[in-house]
């Protein structure tokens, strides 16, 4: 296992992997180890902002940058799908 940090990245204008179908999935791995259940809208919003607080970052001095081996279904030697 490395030990060189991956996370955060640097903060993207728009991100369209940062949904709320991502934060549903995580909800939902989390029941399955034995969390309780999120049903509440607030409990949603909490872990959306904690999964995007891990994610990014606006300190460019801490930012992580992303390469396209990071990226799934990319080809880092050609950066094509």
């Amino acid at each position: 296992m490395s030990h060189d940090r991956r996370y955060p990245i640097p903060a993207p204008a728009e991100d369209a992997r940062f949904t709320f179908g991502l934060v549903l999935d995580l909800a939902d791995v989390l029941h399955r180890h034995g969390y309780p259940k999120i049903t509440s809208g607030d409990d949603f919003v909490e872990l959306q902002q904690a999964v995007w607080r891990f994610l990014y970052t606006t300190d460019t001095a801490t930012a992580v940058p992303e390469t396209a081996a990071d990226r799934p279904g990319v080809d880092p030697a050609s950066e094509e799908c």
